[in-house]
């Protein structure tokens, strides 16, 4: 990502325009700012970065959502209101990773806010090769090794693994001592972090329930 990072501001209060113009542009971001989701969707061509939108203004979150979809846009959404309900409006909202700041803010709330999210973006943006990686590593693992290597990283002793699977201790660590040579790791913590990814990544994959946003 430039060093410069991009923020969009739509806002119809010109006082909170001008203060988040400000804030943002003394630490570093690139920030253009628009009084309605129009101006800002006439304006927009697919950048990354983050967009700062208040929820109010009579703005159509649904119609909005599909014209932004269009454009394939690559922006964490940052969502500002002065209304008591935010986290219940935003929990209906689909466009992209979205957070949420209850104005009155300050400042460096802002700034923060907005670094935390584009961080977070950026982090998310580059998980789907990370968990790609790891599947493809744990792929070359035989049945009985992945079995192994499964239980250990849920914290069981070899002892308790070869009692699970049936098998001796001694095998057990046979099986152990392929699954680190095969997967290059050096440490049980590495094979923990390289099985946590794929299996967090499947969970969240699963289709048996509702998409939440937070």
């Amino acid at each position: 990502m430039t060093d410069r990072q991009n923020v969009f501001v739509v806002d119809s209060d010109p006082d909170i325009r001008r203060q988040l113009q400000v804030s943002l542009t003394m630490a570093n971001l690139d920030v253009k700012t628009f009084a309605t989701a129009a101006d800002f969707l006439a304006d927009y061509h697919p950048k990354e970065g983050c967009l700062i939108i208040d929820l109010g203004s009579g703005l159509h979150w649904l119609e909005f959502e599909m014209e932004l979809a269009k454009q394939h846009h690559d922006l964490v959404v940052l969502v500002i209101s002065g209304h008591a309900d935010v986290p219940m409006v935003v929990g209906t909202v689909n466009i992209g990773a979205v957070h949420f700041i209850e104005k009155p803010f300050e400042g460096e709330q802002i700034v923060a806010s907005v670094r935390h999210a584009l961080d977070t973006h950026e982090k998310n943006r580059n998980q789907p090769a990370e968990v790609e990686a790891a599947r493809t590593k744990i792929a070359i693992l035989t049945p009985r090794e992945r079995s192994v290597a499964d239980k250990l990283v849920m914290g069981m002793s070899n002892k308790i693994v070869a009692h699970e699977l049936g098998i001796s201790p001694r095998t057990v660590e046979v099986h152990r001592a392929h699954v680190m040579e095969k997967l290059k790791l050096s440490s049980l913590s590495d094979l923990v972090r390289l099985m946590h990814a794929v299996q967090v990544d499947a969970v969240y994959h699963r289709t048996d329930w509702p998409r939440l946003v937070n």
